[in-house]
């Protein structure tokens, strides 16, 4: 194997929470990482340390749309910490926006739980009040409210007229995390491809069943912040489920769960949107696993892709090029790079790679 300086090999094994600390210092961005922080905080009982890992980590994600891993990590937090307003506020109005008012309710609920306990009477009523808010003729939502009014001493509820809704609820009104899309919304019908058949020599993406992931303290803690997507996965259609497969893959690849990664972008590609983005991680990957057939095999299928980016086809070729290079490959290295320097010469560190493979 050719080496060349922008071939950066990762340390092995296990790390420590020092080691994660100095990653941290270099990539703030790798959100992978502080959530490795946080659980280890969190096993050496520092509470307020993890949970501003988990915080950064969840704002980190909402600015990538990642919503679902976002109200995840929120949702850990209170389990830590059970008396941070702010998170529920942030929450509930993250399941609201999301659609989920079933959820956005339900953590409602539980705030208001919480004052009624630190005796904040005044604070629970203006909780319900916008609990209520959410859907003011949901009657499942109503009369959860009313019940949990009824509950404070000296609080009586004053009765509302409730408009019935043309169309019939369900037993509990309101079916929680299902989101009633509007005519804007609704997805125009998917094109699907054979993704065997877009795969070089009949190879298909799959991983070796003799390379097994080994998994430090972390990677087995931050498990919890993935049970209530995993359980959402399995309850949804499979047009929705592909984008949940996606999240879970991006929060694998960045706590370096490889194994976990590929499956979970394997499963994401139906989705259209990040169909090219899926091919993309998937070689680096199996790059970084050494598995560079496979890696060439799923950056060239990205490539054939009817429509693409400019920045996932130079992202694309930028992860060909690396790949044929640790391959020593590096006449097709150059080639997948001379085609990003069409295009964008400056991309990334493209001009210094160029002359070094020329060298």
């Amino acid at each position: 194997m050719k080496l060349f300086s922008f071939l950066k090999k990762k340390k092995k094994g296990e790390k420590t929470l020092e080691d994660y600390l100095e990653i941290a210092k270099n990539e703030p961005e790798n959100t992978g990482v502080h959530m490795k922080i946080a659980d280890l905080y969190l096993k050496q009982g520092k509470k307020e340390e993890a949970i501003k890992e988990y915080l950064y980590a969840a704002e980190t994600y909402a600015k990538e749309e990642l919503y679902q891993l976002t109200m995840s990590i929120y949702k850990t937090v209170l389990s830590i910490d059970p008396t941070l307003v702010n998170v529920y506020l942030t929450l509930a109005e993250l399941y609201q926006k999301q659609g989920f008012v079933g959820d956005a309710a339900a953590t409602y609920e539980k705030l208001a739980q919480h004052y009624l306990k630190e005796n904040k009477v005044e604070e629970a009523q203006n909780i319900i009040k916008k609990m209520i808010s959410l859907d003011p003729a949901n009657q499942f939502i109503r009369k959860k409210a009313e019940k949990f009014l009824r509950e404070i001493k000296g609080v009586e509820p004053e009765p509302e007229k409730i408009e019935k809704k043309e169309e019939a609820l369900n037993e509990e009104g309101l079916e929680e995390g299902v989101k009633i899309a509007s005519p804007e919304e609704i997805l125009e019908e998917k094109e699907f491809f054979d993704l065997g058949a877009q795969l070089d020599d009949g190879q298909e993406l799959s991983v070796s069943p003799k390379v097994e992931e080994v998994k430090d303290e972390a990677s087995m803690e931050v498990d919890k912040v993935f049970e209530h997507i995993k359980q959402d996965i399995g309850e949804k259609p499979k047009e929705e489920s592909t984008r949940l497969h996606y999240e879970l893959g991006i929060a694998y690849q960045q706590m370096e769960r490889i194994d976990e990664a590929i499956e979970e972008f394997k499963k994401a590609l139906d989705d259209q949107e990040v169909k090219n983005d899926c091919f993309l991680r998937l070689c680096t990957c199996f790059r970084e696993k050494e598995m560079f057939k496979h890696a060439v095999n799923a950056a060239k299928s990205g490539l054939k892709s009817r429509f693409i980016s400019q920045n996932e086809f130079l992202g694309l070729n930028y992860e060909l090029g690396l790949t044929y290079a640790e391959m020593g490959e590096t006449k097709k290295a150059l080639k997948a790079f001379k085609e990003i320097e069409k295009i964008n010469p400056n991309y990334k560190d493209t001009k210094n790679i160029i002359k070094e493979l020329k060298g």
